[in-house]
């Protein structure tokens, strides 16, 4: 996979993601852990977040 994509995807999410916590959801963190272990990119988006 093309780790560009990747990033743009990481992007996308991240900003999900803070919009999600602003409003006390926490499904969407489960939502994106889901989505990068099954990409195997579970280790990048722990160091990011």
């Amino acid at each position: 996979m093309n780790n560009h994509y990747v990033i743009l995807d990481l992007q996308i999410l991240l900003v999900k993601h803070r919009e999600a916590i602003k409003k006390g959801s926490r499904i969407i963190h489960q939502e994106i852990e889901s989505y990068y272990r099954q990409k195997g990119c579970y280790k990048y988006w722990t160091t990011i977040l």
